[in-house]
């Protein structure tokens, strides 16, 4: 693919770095990229932006823009018209902000704006430019998100030693850029005793500013040097598209105070990671300053949390994004490229709009230069000894006339143009008819005063920040999103009401306006329209709207706007009061807060899923357990307001009071029973721990299920009506749960755990069903319920018995359980219940004994809570080890040296299989290991094309091996007792494939497991991640089912190899080990990655990659497509994977 950026010029700026970015990144995944250059002054050669690191790219000016250019990217406004007519199959706008913004000119204003009509694709780097050209332009725009690049931009020593008794601030951007406030933000600096550095790309100090040290167009890879010698950034831009030297200023260890525009929310959050002040606001800036001197700990609390931001935004996802949007662009599969006539015409008129008012723009300046000389010619007058003439007198009314004259026309031809232009825009795409309609309602609602701007601002900030007309915006968007126009007129309500409206296709406010209002139709709720008529008749004689009355006359003089109403009515909601109120949690973790932002119910959401559960045939009753013991009575208040506010309605609260020596613990259980019959409390008379107190409670259940709540833990609203949704889809289910989160004691959310679907080996490492856990109670009647004796890891016990009795077991990935952080909980330190972790050993290795597959449990060393089983060997059968290879005889060498010197297991073959091999060491080596281990080395040419499968089915047909193992020849064995632990789990009947953790040489992560989805298609988990790195929820650390394995280092037993027919051999290099994985899981094994087995992996030296020529690109391509074609459905669905973690990078991290 040929892709082409447009770039103005080779200044230095954040979006040319941005950009850089793209092309650098792409260029090193095999794309043919350059760049136009449109700056004729500027040599085109790849030195032209020598200030970027890495840039080695093909630079070019316009009049050579080749002919067969796949993509031609614009990435600022005025480069889109020469994109417009370059000769490229596709044409992408990469709008970075609004740039209508940066000017104050209404020319230049009207000409950017007009650039967000084109009939092409959009991409940007901000959310709210996402929803501000929709808004505005109804363009649907890719969200390709800014990265940071640790290789170019970390800490390092300071250019001079800080000082240590005061700050050093940096004040960075453009000097000449008014909206960069450089001069304002200097004047912050003034009030302190503190060093001021200043960077500048454009422009110089002035030599009055109060500046230590000045530093000008300083290349990119510079920057980190600076950064790392300051302390605070300072940036208090009025205008940004995306924030990026906050970021880097994070990455160095340094903290920042910033202005709270657009684009500062794509990762800064208020005091977690920076300080945030308004726009504008100097004053509250200097306070900002002073709190950062006064209070070191928030200092080094946002300089932490700032560090970690940084390393959590990655280039590799965004490019990933913009890989895939390229792809979808070049195949079609996104907006289509339109050839019709009209689109042609509007394209023509978009130029010649932009030519005429080019035109005008250089008529106003000749304007301004006329004026200047008439003021010279002023000042020559007014100079001693010029005699004054009449015809000078004459000359000076002309240039007045002109001066006039041309100001007019320019004003005129401004406004002329701007609506000429949207009246032609119209005409030609058949939107005039529903313009001018849309043009009448307007002055309709606008003429009542029934809008009511700014109460519609404070309900949608997001309109208010976007500049977006609000009555337009009610108009397009807002009515049919059930938006309202002022505080009694409810949108939802009155077409529910009234649903002709809605068949009329008519506004809603408009309607009553028009026709409700004379109808009696009511517009809330808490207005009624012929009650109010009846009341006060001299609102009839006014003649004037009811609702309006009210509003503006009938409030102030205490008016009834409803029968039974009171005048006690502090503030209108919007809509009748939902059956919950219920606002977003906050955390302090924007990942997390944005996934909440959009997964945590809203009231609305709330009232939808209560007229969804009226719809559900199943409704079952659940019995919540609840065990109580000196709880903090805040806690157990939340915690049983949390079931009190279920959207599902059919529960029971089974308390059970464990002897509390609190008295107020008895009163407010007693209060609570008695206030709601579903609430039942058991006052036990003597303290029996946890175990009999949960018991007790289990014996007052009636329900049909039950679910486990703790005494200070919180139930999310929808809780149950998950569980219930569940339960009507799968009516056989014995078990669900659901994903966790934590709450701290100021209320706010952390540490969201996105679990897998059922996986057996996972939870025999660490109980991480947990919360929310729901049961059939019949089931768990059966197996005896909670045992004493297992105090702190019941609940474990309780599942390990359970789970022996059932496969029914479902999860909803979801976060329905908030689990509390204080002192005393597990969740917060399990040193503070140290039995829970005996408990849970001594339940785990009960477990497996009852199953018949005796071993040892030990616990996961630093992982407390985490376990590994190493099962007892059942017989030492014979291992063969196969082994593919052609040349790198060193390569060759260390791998067998590995083997036979670090294995401890005394009973393997290895079959090795030479796949052509020239070299002379490689062929010297195995001859060498032959001689020296004849019994166990066996040699098997086979001079075919390479075909990874049909290479290894190959060299099974020629191993006498119980068990498989698949082996690259490009591994190095750590482990000595690697193959007896391989074995351990292989000899399960119920295991297929078992992996290992194979690390790069430099010690990160290569292989830990396989995650269907990733990259749409697979990708490993915690992929150059440290070792010894925890992972997501110590999922490095312990033994973790997974829907596959590399087959780097893969084994499994022999008839369940030849079980699923062996590797398919239609993937000769790509994803066959997983193809073979998932042919188990599709036969119901289950596979499994081993942590304590380590072996280093120097990947594929044999055969090399896969992207070094097309032939190899198609083979990967056609593979890819076959693959996913075989497996869509646990490609599309891991269930070892979590739905809310990233499909586009392999670190676990929160999908958002």
């Amino acid at each position: 693919m040929k892709i082409v950026y447009v770039l103005p010029s080779n200044l230095i700026c954040g979006g040319h770095i941005v950009v850089l970015q793209h092309i650098t990144r792409l260029q090193a995944r095999g794309y043919d990229i350059s760049i136009c250059l449109l700056d004729r002054n500027t040599p085109a050669s790849p030195e032209s932006f020598e200030w970027f690191p890495y840039s080695h790219i093909p630079v070019f000016h316009p009049e050579a823009f080749p002919e067969d250019v796949d993509i031609c990217v614009a990435t600022f406004w005025a480069t889109l018209i020469p994109v417009l007519n370059f000769p490229a199959q596709h044409k992408v706008y990469f709008v970075q902000s609004d740039e209508t913004r940066f000017y104050d000119n209404p020319i230049y204003q009207s000409q950017v704006a007009l650039t967000y009509f084109s009939n092409i694709h959009f991409m940007t780097e901000a959310r709210w430019i996402v929803e501000w050209l929709n808004l505005n332009f109804g363009k649907s725009a890719c969200y390709i998100p800014n990265g940071f690049d640790p290789t170019i931009i970390h800490r390092v020593d300071p250019i001079i030693p800080k000082p240590k008794d005061k700050y050093r601030i940096l004040v960075e951007g453009s000097i000449n850029t008014p909206f960069k406030r450089i001069k304002e933000a200097l004047e912050v600096c003034s009030y302190f005793d503190c060093e001021v550095w200043c960077v500048s790309n454009q422009g110089k100090p002035c030599s009055d500013w109060k500046i230590d040290r000045f530093f000008y167009q300083v290349p990119f890879n510079e920057m980190k040097s600076i950064y790392s010698s300051c302390d605070i950034l300072l940036k208090l831009s009025s205008v940004e598209g995306f924030f990026g030297p906050p970021l880097e200023m994070m990455a160095c260890g340094g903290v920042c105070v910033v202005s709270d525009v657009t684009g500062y929310d794509e990762y800064i959050v208020n005091e977690y990671n920076a300080l945030v002040v308004p726009n504008g606001e100097i004053e509250l800036a200097r306070k900002a300053i002073q709190r950062l001197i006064d209070d070191r700990d928030l200092y080094r609390q946002l300089q932490k949390n700032g560090q970690q931001t940084s390393q959590q935004m990655k280039w590799d996802t965004s490019i990933n994004k913009l890989e895939s949007f390229f792809l979808e662009i070049a195949q079609g599969s996104r907006l289509k490229s339109h050839t019709s006539a009209w689109i042609k015409q509007i394209n023509q008129t978009l130029n010649a709009y932009l030519s005429l008012s080019q035109e005008i723009e250089m008529l106003r300046l000749k304007a301004q230069e006329v004026e200047t000389l008439r003021s010279q010619v002023q000042a020559l007058e007014n100079s001693s000894g010029f005699q004054h003439s009449g015809n000078f007198n004459f000359n000076q009314s002309v240039f007045s006339v002109f001066k006039k004259t041309s100001n007019f026309f320019y004003q005129f031809s401004v406004l002329v143009l701007t609506k000429l232009f949207k009246l032609v825009y119209w005409i030609i795409t058949f939107q005039f008819p529903q313009k001018l309609r849309r043009w009448r309602i307007a002055q309709i609602i606008s003429k009542s005063g029934l809008f009511d701007t700014g109460y519609y601002w404070q309900q949608n900030p997001d309109v208010k920040l976007s500049n977006v007309d609000p009555l337009g915006h009610y108009l397009d968007i807002g009515a049919s999103q059930g938006k309202d126009p002022n505080p009694l007129f409810d949108t939802s309500f009155y077409l529910e009401q009234y649903p002709e409206v809605t068949q009329l296709g008519m506004n809603p406010l408009a309607h009553y306006i028009m026709i409700g209002a004379k109808k009696g139709n009511k517009p809330h709720p808490l207005f009624d329209t012929t009650y109010y008529l009846e009341q006060y008749p001299d609102v009839v004689e006014l003649g004037i709207n009811p609702l309006l009355h009210y509003l503006t006359i009938g409030l102030e003089e205490n008016r009834h706007p409803f029968p039974c109403s009171t005048i006690e009515l502090p503030s209108f909601k919007l809509r009748a009061e939902p059956i919950v109120s219920e606002e977003i949690p906050k955390s302090l973790d924007p990942n997390y807060q944005t996934w909440l932002s959009f997964n945590y119910p809203t009231s609305e959401d709330l009232n939808t899923m209560a007229e969804q559960i009226q719809k559900l045939e199943y409704q079952p009753l659940i019995s919540i357990i609840m065990p109580v013991f000196n709880p903090k009575i805040a806690y157990l208040k939340t915690a049983i307001n949390s079931v009190l506010n279920q959207v599902y309605q059919n529960w029971q609260l089974c308390i059970a009071d464990d002897a509390s020596t609190n008295p107020q613990v008895y009163e407010i259980l007693a209060d609570y029973a008695a206030e709601d019959t579903r609430i039942k409390v058991v006052f036990r008379q003597e303290n029996g721990h946890i175990a009999e107190a949960s018991n007790s409670a289990f014996e007052i259940a009636m329900g049909e299920f039950i679910a486990l709540l703790d005494h200070d833990d919180v139930l999310t609203p929808h809780a149950l009506y998950h569980v219930v949704s569940m339960l009507n889809d799968h009516a056989d289910a014995d078990m669900i749960y659901s994903d966790e989160d934590k709450i701290d004691e100021q209320g706010y959310l952390s540490d969201p755990f996105f679990k897998p679907d059922w996986c057996p080996d996972s939870f025999l490492s660490k109980m991480y069903t947990c919360h929310l856990g729901v049961y059939r109670r019949s089931l768990v009647e059966q197996i005896g319920a909670f045992r004493v004796g297992y105090e702190g890891s019941q609940d474990y016990d309780l599942v390990l018995r359970l789970t022996e009795k059932t496969d029914k077991i479902f999860h909803i990935p979801n976060v329905l359980y908030h689990w509390r952080i204080h002192a005393q909980s597990t969740s917060t330190n399990i040193d503070s219940k140290n039995y829970a972790v005996m408990t849970a050993k001594k339940a785990l290795s009960e477990a497996i004994e009852r199953r018949g597959e005796p071993g040892t449990v030990t616990d996961v060393p630093y992982c407390l809570g985490n376990y590994h089983i190493r099962y007892e060997l059942k017989t030492d059968d014979l291992v063969s080890i196969i082994i593919p290879t052609k040349d790198l005889g060193d390569t060759l060498n260390q791998c067998l040296k590995s083997i036979f010197e670090q294995s401890t297991y005394p009973n393997f073959e290895i079959i090795l299989i030479d796949n052509g091999s020239t070299e002379e060491r490689s062929l010297e080596v195995m001859k060498q290991w032959q001689e020296k281990e004849p019994e166990k080395l066996k040699v098997f040419p086979l001079k075919i094309p390479f075909n990874y499968s049909q290479i290894n089915n190959f060299a099974v047909q020629h191993s006498q091996g119980k068990y498989l193992l698949f082996l690259n020849n490009d591994i190095e064995v750590i482990t000595p007792d690697w193959i007896e632990a391989l074995v351990e789990q292989a000899q399960r009947p119920s295991i297929g494939a078992v992996g290992a953790l194979l690390l790069f040489p430099d010690d990160t992560i290569q292989h830990a497991g396989v995650i269907g989805g990733i990259f749409y298609s697979c990708g490993h988990s915690h992929k150059r991640f440290p070792f010894r790195s925890p992972g997501y929820f110590n999922q490095l650390n312990t033994i973790t089912n997974y829907s596959a394995v590399t087959g780097a280092c893969l084994m499994c037993r022999r008839d369940v190899f030849e079980e699923i027919g062996g590797f398919d051999e239609t993937l000769a290099v790509n994803y066959n080990d997983i193809d073979l994985c998932f042919k188990m899981i599709d036969k119901g094994y289950r596979n499994i990655y081993l942590p304590h087995v380590v072996l280093y992996h120097y990947e594929s030296k044999s055969r090399g990659y896969d992207s070094l020529n097309n032939f190899k690109k198609a083979r990967l391509f056609c593979e890819g497509k076959y693959f996913q074609t075989q497996w869509k459905v646990l490609i599309e669905h891991d269930p070892c994977y979590n739905p809310n973690l990233t499909f586009d990078q392999e670190d676990y991290s929160i999908r958002t």
